[in-house]
């Protein structure tokens, strides 16, 4: 799974509620999960699984956390009776702390670190715990978010600053976001290591669907133009915008209208958009809404669409924006400073609240001989490093003594 090196690589602790947790809901990997993911695929052969869920609390073996290792980054949904036997067979002969006292803890999920008791545990083991922050969205915009997560985001931040022996984040949009944070509220950062993410549309295992998993199998893209929307259906995602954007160009257009197909699983307080997803014979054929598919199909979707749309209000990084960048998709996104960040001049970068923009831009891309979208195209080798090799070249010398 990792890269064999030439010397030995020391062992670490991979926490692994988060996913554990939503692959017992039957739910598939959001971004935050495609990162904690590639944390398994990288540490692999020299990692234990930590769980703290429900009311299991345990290090596991190395025996087996590769068995569990290896069932997160199949991600089949089928499989998850065997996952839940192997987990509950690891707590129950749940390593000690013999020989784990030093090593580096990564949690890059945030699960329980609100909790005063995840440093307790972490003491005992006597681990040097290195989180990963991927936003502060919660605090800094709560009105996108559900009702009482700023309160608890603001708790593990406080707690990672606080317990962390190194902080990592994936920008340096957030790392500064992170030292206002810190500095308005008097708290000491410890040391920090700003790490830009990749793609993990083609490095992980395909996450197949099944019909007793009651997600909506994915049929073959469009042979017509079509705009894809990658990511949960929530309120910062801005989808309300491409659907007065496609009842515009309804209009307009009629049957000539270009596809507009949204793949993301329902998320919260946006019941008005979904149900509008939901109906998608009011839309003339023209809108498709699939919750869930492999990274196989993912992948074939993204490489016909004329480009990723991603009007977000807000984003820690923008990672369906590297994925679409990365397999030769143009972008049109919102104008923000983490897109500008880690995307450079790459995309088509516009007003989020601006319809008319979105409109003439998507118009223009949709057109066989499109110049704007060909101009992107040939901006596009400029991102080539943005790869996870490079991520973890960065965080592994981060965690050497």
């Amino acid at each position: 799974m990792s890269t064999v090196s030439a010397t030995p690589q020391p062992e670490v602790v991979l926490d692994i509620t988060r996913l554990i947790g939503r692959f017992y809901d039957g739910k598939l990997p959001t971004g935050v999960d495609r990162v904690s993911l590639a944390y398994v695929a990288h540490f692999y052969d020299r990692a234990r699984a930590k769980l703290h869920w429900r009311a299991l609390n345990g290090l596991y073996s190395r025996n087996a956390s590769k068995q569990i290792f290896d069932l997160l980054l199949r991600w089949n949904l089928d499989e998850i009776p065997r996952l839940k036997r192997l987990v509950l067979w690891g707590a129950l002969a749940s390593v000690g702390n013999a020989n784990l006292r030093g090593l580096w803890l990564f949690n890059t999920g945030h699960n329980g670190l609100e909790h005063a008791r995840y440093e307790r545990d972490v003491r005992w083991h006597q681990l040097r715990p290195l989180f990963f922050i991927h936003d502060l969205i919660p605090i800094t915009h709560p009105e996108f978010c559900r009702a009482q997560e700023a309160q608890k985001h603001a708790a593990r931040i406080n707690n990672m600053i606080a317990w962390g022996k190194g902080l990592i984040v994936n920008s340096r949009t957030t790392a500064q976001e992170l030292r206002s944070y810190a500095e308005q509220n008097n708290l000491k950062l410890p040391p920090l290591l700003i790490a830009p993410l990749a793609s993990s549309v083609t490095s992980l295992a395909s996450a197949e669907v099944s019909e007793a998993n009651n997600l909506q199998a994915i049929s073959s893209p469009p042979s017509q133009n079509y705009f894809l929307v990658l990511g949960t259906v929530e309120p910062r995602k801005n989808l309300s915008l491409l659907l007065d954007v496609w009842r515009t160009l309804l209009e307009k257009f009629g049957d000539a209208t270009p596809s507009l197909i949204v793949i993301g699983q329902a998320g919260w307080e946006t019941q008005s958009v979904m149900d509008a997803l939901s109906h998608s014979a009011t839309w003339q054929g023209k809108l498709q809404w699939h919750k869930a598919c492999s990274d196989a199909e993912l992948s074939r979707w993204m490489k016909g669409a004329r480009a990723l749309l991603f009007p977000s209000f807000i984003e820690g990084y923008g990672l369906p924006v590297v994925e679409a960048l990365l397999a030769g998709v143009p972008v049109i996104a919102s104008d923000l400073l983490v897109i500008r960040e880690i995307a450079a001049d790459v995309p088509m970068l516009l007003n989020p609240r601006d319809a008319s923009a979105w409109i003439e831009v998507i118009e223009d891309y949709s057109r066989p001989n499109s110049a704007a979208r060909q101009a992107q195209l040939q901006r596009m080798p400029t991102l080539s490093h943005m790869t996870w090799a490079h991520h973890f070249e960065l965080v592994d010398d981060f965690c050497r003594p």
